[in-house]
């Protein structure tokens, strides 16, 4: 079976011998979707064979619906199938649980709720520094070597913690890190989104490009930020109207993430890299998304676009990012708007 279309070409993340799509399927919402295996569906035909999970995503939710499909279908085997653990829960302000117990417990639940015997790649979805890095290196490497995973990975963790996981695997013969997950889009933050979360600086960005690091990037179009979605706010922000603080309960989460997002992503610089994005999608014939995906896909290190649907028509208009390469020109006048000869040519 032709897994990989010629719309979505896949890249690779060793030491998996599978393709993996250059975009990934985020499956967040998966457990409120309307039409789950239609959306799968499209995101399979087009190409899209890689799936992003965690333990917390819709308390465990979406892996359960993502596992059935893939049993109904019989893609067990060629799909690719990411997960994390090691985080807590929301009234816990998603601290990380670094311990083994934990780990063990949240794959052993993850690889039920999948139905996978073995998970391609294991993320811990948080960092805890007050933990020798050398501790946990072993203790992933034990799942390795035991057959739980094929590999393991890190999300929200700097680049120097990154380093010296690298560091110590190589001094002890260990298993090291083979990717990792980071918000990056065109539109950076100016603080971290979500508490113990993580944002991609240029300095980040050499970092791993000089050091082969696979970038799976989380919230490339700033929740709908460069999709469009945030135009009325942007309009009373430019008024001069922000957002107004909310404290975290239950009763107020929807509030509190709106507040958080717009108090993250909501600046000039950003409201202007938006506009031409808008200016370089009309010369290009697509989206403001589609060129948001393709600077994330655009960039010097090896780097993969997670995106989270709940339509397929979404996946089809953002698959286009994986047939478009901007040129350098055009991503750094993206980024700060500098005069080049081809920045808003096809």
């Amino acid at each position: 079976m032709v897994l990989v279309t010629d719309l979505v070409a896949p890249g690779s993340i060793a030491p998996l011998k599978k393709r993996v799509s250059k975009i990934v399927f985020g499956t967040l919402f998966l457990h409120i979707t309307d039409d789950p295996y239609g959306v799968l569906d499209t995101a399979w035909g087009l190409g899209i064979n890689t799936y992003d999970c965690a333990a917390i995503y819709g308390q465990g939710k979406c892996e359960t619906v993502l596992g059935c499909w893939l049993k109904d279908r019989g893609y067990q085997d060629e799909a690719v199938v990411i997960t994390k653990g090691g985080c807590a829960g929301q009234s816990d302000l998603w601290a990380p649980r670094l311990d083994s117990q934990s780990i063990i417990k949240d794959l052993e639940d993850s690889r039920a709720r999948l139905g996978l015997s073995v998970v391609d790649i294991y993320m811990l979805h948080r960092d805890d520094k007050e933990i020798d890095v050398g501790v946990i290196v072993d203790g992933m490497t034990k799942l390795v070597t035991e057959g739980m995973i094929r590999s393991w990975a890190v999300s929200n963790w700097s680049v120097e913690r990154i380093a010296a996981a690298c560091r110590y695997a190589s001094d002890t013969g260990s298993v090291p890190p083979s990717c990792s997950s980071i918000q990056a889009a065109l539109t950076r933050p100016q603080h971290e989104v979500w508490p113990g979360t993580t944002y991609m600086t240029p300095g980040d960005m050499r970092w791993y490009a000089e050091n082969d690091m696979p970038v799976l990037a989380w919230e490339c179009l700033a929740k709908g930020f460069l999709a469009g979605r945030w135009d009325r706010v942007v309009e009373t922000f430019k008024e001069g109207r922000t957002t107004r603080p909310v404290k975290l309960t239950d009763s107020t989460a929807d509030e509190w993430r709106t507040w958080k997002l717009h108090s993250a992503y909501l600046t000039s610089e950003n409201i202007q890299k938006y506009e031409r994005s808008k200016l370089l999608a009309e010369k290009l014939g697509c989206t403001s998304a589609v060129v948001g995906l393709a600077w994330v896909l655009s960039q010097p290190c090896n780097s993969f676009a997670i995106i989270g649907t709940t339509k397929s028509e979404h996946i089809r208009e953002i698959t286009q990012a994986a047939t478009i390469h901007l040129t350098p020109e055009q991503c750094a006048w993206l980024e700060g708007g500098a005069q080049t000869n081809d920045a808003t040519t096809g």
